[in-house]
């Protein structure tokens, strides 16, 4: 059996009602043509929504994706304590104090 392959997409700019959309290649007629892959697309502006709006449940499904677009006083807020977090949080802040990250994935 061949392994699932899973391309994950976050997009900005879209005007999408929905928060997250799965793809899959296939023809005209519905025919799988690569069964073994599927694209998740994610609405990073939808879901940046949630934070500002302050919706608790969307806030919590989505806090792994939100955290990546907040200032830190906001990334403090979302973490809440939670170790877990915090260590992602960690992470998330190291990567965008890396100017050869930031040059390329800013614009």
């Amino acid at each position: 059996m061949a392994s699932e392959f899973v391309h994950i997409d976050l997009s900005y700019g879209k005007k999408d009602e929905l928060e997250k959309r799965t793809y899959y290649v296939m023809d005209e007629d519905g025919y799988l043509y690569i069964e073994n892959m599927k694209i998740i697309e994610y609405n990073m502006d939808r879901i940046t929504n949630f934070w500002c709006s302050k919706n608790k449940k969307k806030i919590e499904e989505y806090k792994y994706l939100i955290m990546l677009g907040p200032d830190r006083t906001s990334l403090n807020e979302i973490v809440g304590g939670d170790k877990y977090m915090e260590k992602y949080t960690k992470k998330v802040e190291d990567l965008n104090d890396k100017d050869a990250f930031t040059s390329w994935i800013t614009p």
